[in-house]
């Protein structure tokens, strides 16, 4: 059970004297439900893995664009759908969902994926604004992982290095209009 779903909002009288439509009345709007927000690479990653679901296109615009996740999950879940579509020459949504149900790490997932991205369009276009909506935030998230490392790199050397890979992906924004 997860007590972090439901969280007091105001405080209540006690309601061991209260009668039934006192106590409704005490309870209504002391408590509110957390709902997971997700951050737009979360979506966009959740969307760019349901489009793939759907058909060898989305699969292909994926390894030419994108080719990869940061996050490991993410990464897996793309990795079984190109795989899958390699071995069965086509791919659906729901004979997808059949192969992943016995890979209990990303089953349930999948499931997310599927139930929230069900009613979306899909489209190339939308494919490409996810694609490049998550090059951007990865990038950015490459820059800071280097700059990181660089901060505690005691060797000049590497350091130089480190600055020219920072360097190459700051260019390559700014060629791309990110920045």
């Amino acid at each position: 059970c997860n007590f972090d779903l439901i969280k007091r909002i105001k405080d209540t009288k006690p309601q061991y004297k209260l009668s039934r439509k006192q106590r409704l009345e005490n309870l209504s709007n002391a408590f509110e439900v957390n709902k997971e927000k997700k951050d737009g690479y979360t979506i966009g990653c959740e969307r760019i893995l349901y489009f793939m679901m759907n058909g060898r296109e989305y699969i292909d615009l994926y390894k030419k664009k994108l080719g990869f996740f940061s996050d490991p999950t993410y990464r897996k879940i793309a990795n079984e759908i190109v795989y899958f579509c390699e071995n069965n020459k086509e791919i659906t949504v729901a004979d997808f969902i059949t192969y992943v149900s016995s890979l209990e790490d990303i089953r349930l997932k999948v499931m997310e994926i599927v139930n929230e991205s069900i009613n979306d369009e899909v489209t190339i276009e939308a494919m490409d604004e996810y694609i490049l909506a998550i090059s951007k935030v990865m990038t950015k998230m490459e820059i800071k992982r280097l700059k990181l490392m660089m901060k505690d790199e005691l060797d000049i050397d590497k350091k130089m290095k480190l600055a020219m890979q920072i360097a190459e992906l700051k260019r390559g924004s700014v060629e791309n209009g990110w920045d």
